[in-house]
């Protein structure tokens, strides 16, 4: 009986209806065309944050209509005072913070994986895939489709048109039904958000609440074919040595690349890329690595890798496509079949990147031969929400192979309870040199890791618990692990106030948590406590304070230490915001191994001058010290500058400086490290994949003897056209 009513209660849902046409509709955004009106009109006027599910303070309309290549959306937008509509132009992606209509469409309706579109009200385009099986929501996934927006004196208009062929789509024939769930943002002193729908904040999934959207027929779309050919020229000089030379040519070259998506059926797809430009234009965020005990994490940026990458998802980070450095080729089959999810990646690299991992401390290598990657994954998924997969990684080359399988799962033991494993095995095997330079073992060796975790969220309390495990011998090398040798458990939960209403404050939000570490050997390594009180408020007011007391052990020694963090964000005005970050307290030397006290911080401000260009200024700075003296003090300064032309062209420029001063730190004392990274950046979309690109970038660097000397410098060229026949 129980089970009877969970399944009930995960489908609950309204029902909308598409409408279908004969004709296409001109996407200007003016809502002109006859058809629409023919559409019965969907309301979405129901705030969801900051107060709780209230009836919205502004009016907003949805028709949805159809032909056989491509689904449309008319949004309208009532607003009280259209001269504060928050509108600017921006690369695409990023301007969450304005004025915004969009939509989610889970076109298996199977209540697990969802397509996001958004548009803001200068017309810049914002694309995600959403899934309820990890809680991810991934940005950078693009598609090619078409949005429009008009002004008026009551508001704001929007059509969109998304062809079919850019959905993975049920192959079954007749009419469907999706899940869709509409949105719509309105910033004003909050950040006032609506939905299509009540949202039900006791329950583990969003995507399993949403309404269905009926009546869909998609067409037949021929081949669904993308092919993308691409040019890429660059030319880079260096001083070598360092800087007792001149900048001279190290590389240069003109390469042709091939990219091809192909929708095998509606719901297979193939990506395969020959010779391809895996570079990225995007510069990293520059991050401080000093004192630090662990390799650093930078996001995935590539599209090659992007597209489908929520199905390699697991809650152990086996798989991360950054390790593929240099590949000649890459291949991808992904794809959804009825209650089964599957994908493949097949890769050569250049560049075999290692991360050696441990208790302590992880450790990098980057060898100059070619390696085999191969990524496997499957998942059935299980009526009320909950799926079982497995997943098999293999990396060889020349004397080095390491392979990973195991097996995952999420249950929904309720709409509130949800239970997630994963069980891993690795095998592994270092070449010889490898295993002595960098203190590895020889021979094939084995490891094994666990995560399981249980989530209850309600109305206002929300409670988790983890237990996770890696042993000494576990290695993920297509994966991001960089500790292991750990035994850890956290238990912690949070009581969420809304005031639903007006009040010095929207939402408050107290939370605790503790966890706990242990090495193999039975040691505590680590164990912590962490206590914070998140503010949402007018001003769009975002804050968050928060209290640590740790214990660590390090190299034989345990330390007690304490920290405490604070962090604020706010967005007072149409054309600025700032946030800023400080923590303070008590952390390990690690060189020195020994307690040190130390200060961070970090803030930025962002704005924009008039409708055309955006900047932000980003400074951070670190100071240690301990009873033998100063340790260093290290400054990172980030500017961002970008002049938009229109929605689909950009002129950029990106500074990083960066200063470290070593006063007493070990084998460092009396240095001083300066390095400055410039990157400017001409960019043409005519869609994600229709693109000119032309850049400049060089690095100067520095010490306590010399001033910024120029160590290297590149100009690059791309053109890639993506053509649909």
């Amino acid at each position: 009986m129980l089970t009877a009513l969970f399944v009930l209660a995960f489908w609950a849902q309204d029902s909308f209806q598409a409408y279908p046409v004969q004709t296409s509709i001109l996407v200007d955004g003016k809502l002109e065309e006859p058809d629409w009106q023919t559409a019965n009109p969907i309301t979405v006027n129901t705030e969801w944050f900051p107060n709780k599910n209230v009836p919205s303070q502004v009016n907003t309309q949805v028709r949805v209509l159809f032909n056989a290549s491509y689904l449309y959306f008319g949004f309208r937008c009532e607003d009280p005072a259209p001269n504060l509509i928050r509108g600017h132009l921006a690369d695409r992606d990023t301007p969450f913070n304005d004025d915004t209509v969009g939509l989610m469409l889970d076109t298996f309706h199977d209540g697990r994986r969802a397509y996001q579109f958004r548009v803001n009200a200068a017309g810049v385009q914002m694309e995600a895939v959403n899934s309820d099986v990890d809680g991810s929501e991934d940005w950078s996934w693009d598609a090619i489709w078409e949005s429009a927006v008009h002004r008026d004196a009551k508001g704001w208009t929007v059509e969109i048109a998304i062809p079919f062929k850019q959905l993975r789509l049920s192959p079954a024939a007749g009419p469907q039904t999706w899940g869709v769930m509409f949105m719509r943002d309105f910033p004003r002193t909050s950040r006032f958000r609506m939905r299509s729908l009540q949202t039900d904040y006791s329950r583990g999934c969003l995507i399993c609440q949403f309404s269905a959207l009926s009546g869909i027929v998609p067409g037949k779309n021929g081949r669904n074919l993308e092919v993308a050919p691409t040019l890429t020229s660059s030319r880079e000089e260096a001083r070598s040595p360092f800087p007792g030379s001149d900048l001279e040519k190290v590389d240069d070259g003109t390469e042709l690349g091939l990219s091809v998506r192909w929708g095998i059926t509606p719901s297979l797809t193939l990506n395969a890329a020959v010779n391809p430009d895996f570079s990225q234009v995007e510069a990293d965020a520059a991050q401080l690595n000093v004192n630090q005990r662990f390799a650093l994490f930078f996001p995935e940026k590539r599209p090659f890798f992007l597209e489908g990458s929520d199905y390699f998802n697991t809650p152990i980070n086996a798989v991360f496509t950054r390790t593929l450095a240099d590949p000649d080729y890459g291949l991808k089959l992904t794809g959804k079949q009825g209650a089964h999810a599957f994908g493949i990646i097949q890769a050569r690299d250049n560049l075999n990147n290692l991360l050696f991992p441990s208790n302590e401390r992880s450790g990098l290598a980057s060898l100059n031969q070619e390696v085999d990657n191969t990524i496997v994954r499957y998942r059935a998924d299980i009526r009320g929400g909950s799926n079982i997969g497995g997943l098999f990684t293999s990396r060889t080359a020349d004397g080095y192979h390491n392979r990973v399988y195991g097996m995952d799962g999420v249950y929904r033991l309720t709409p509130s309870d949800t239970f997630r494993a994963q069980i891993l095995r690795s095998e592994t095997e270092y070449a010889p040199q490898v295993s002595n330079d960098y203190h590895q073992k020889s021979g094939t060796f084995f490891g094994d890791a666990f995560s399981f975790s249980y989530n209850h969220e309600g109305n206002d309390w929300d409670s988790f618990a983890e237990l996770n495990a890696k042993d000494p011998d576990f290695r993920a090398d297509t994966g991001f692990v960089s500790r292991v040798d750990t035994r850890s458990a956290v238990v912690g939960g949070s009581k969420t106030l809304r005031s639903n209403g007006q009040s010095w404050f929207n939402q408050l939000v107290f939370g605790l948590s503790m966890d706990g570490t242990e090495n193999y050997q039975g040691e505590t390594t680590d164990w912590g406590m962490d206590a914070e009180i998140e503010y949402f408020g007018p001003k769009q007011t975002y804050a968050n304070i928060a209290f640590a007391p740790n214990k660590e052990q390090f190299q034989g020694q345990k330390f007690n230490h304490n920290r405490w963090s604070t962090y604020i964000q706010q967005r007072p005005g149409t054309d600025w915001n700032w946030w800023l970050f400080a923590r303070a307290g008590e952390a390990i030397d690690v060189e020195n191994v020994q307690s040190a006290q130390f200060y961070e911080l970090n803030g930025s401000l962002g704005f924009y001058l008039g409708h055309h260009v955006e900047s932000s200024l980003e400074y951070l700075i670190q100071d240690f010290d301990s009873e033998t003296g100063h340790l260093f003090q290290a400054e990172l300064f980030q500017s961002r500058w970008v002049l938009h032309f229109n929605q689909r062209c950009f002129l950029r420029w990106i500074a990083q400086i960066q200063d470290v001063t070593y006063d007493t730190y070990q084998l460092r004392a009396g240095f001083q490290d300066k390095s400055w990274f410039n990157q400017v950046l001409f960019s043409y979309k005519l869609n994600p994949q229709s693109v000119l690109l032309a850049g400049y970038s060089d690095t100067s660097l520095g010490n306590e003897t010399l001033d910024y000397l120029k160590a290297d410098r590149t100009y690059f060229v791309k053109i890639g056209y993506a053509w649909l026949p």
